[in-house]
């Protein structure tokens, strides 16, 4: 089984997913977590512009060219492939846990299409796997400045949650986070799994 949970930064995929693999092992399933930065099927080809987003080289060269260069036209791409892959592996080959994905494609193609990228947005959407289940972490947005006022300011979240609402697919589901404790939100989540 599959379950992801995707959102923006600051709606707490990171400590719901955590808090969820360690419920599930306390009532005797065995889960896993799984980081959706994590590749797996073409990580040797991309592990080079890995290193180079996470030093914030790749923003900067975005910024100046404005994502002309060949590689950041095909990064996006890249990214849908390998999700796709994974998922197929985790989905029908390792079928005896149940993962949980912090994070999932849709988060990394809505964020590219919001810095400007060129992208077929709704077919690409359209045709990456679904999971088991999907949660999309819609955050109040003082939740979301409180946990990342440093990175991103009102304008960038109120954006960000307009495109999110336009395109995620209708097979997540919403689950607000932020106005109750991370207990309750996780309450929320495990009420509409099926673990039967």
């Amino acid at each position: 089984m599959i379950i992801v949970l995707s959102g923006y930064d600051g709606s707490g995929k990171t400590t719901l997913a955590r808090e969820l693999v360690a419920e599930l092992i306390r009532n005797g399933q065995k889960a896993e977590y799984v980081h959706g930065y994590e590749f797996s099927f073409i990580h040797g080809i991309l592990r080079r512009f890995r290193k180079r987003i996470e030093s914030g080289e790749l923003t900067r060269e975005h910024d100046r060219k404005g994502s002309k260069r060949w590689y950041m036209r095909i990064w996006p791409y890249c990214l849908c492939l390998d999700f796709s892959f994974k998922l197929f592996i985790y989905k029908y080959l390792f079928i005896r846990k149940i993962y949980v994905f912090d994070r999932y494609i849709y988060d990394y193609l809505l964020s590219c299409y919001y810095q400007g990228y060129k992208l077929p947005l709704t077919l690409m959407l359209a045709t990456v796997p679904s999971p088991s289940y999907g949660f999309w972490l819609k955050p109040s947005l003082d939740f979301s400045l409180k946990n990342r006022a440093a990175e991103h300011n009102r304008k960038y979240f109120e954006e960000i949650a307009a495109l999110y609402d336009r395109h995620l697919p209708s097979n997540m589901s919403l689950v607000e986070t932020g106005r109750d404790s991370v207990s309750e939100d996780l309450e929320k989540i495990l009420a509409k799994i099926d673990f039967k």
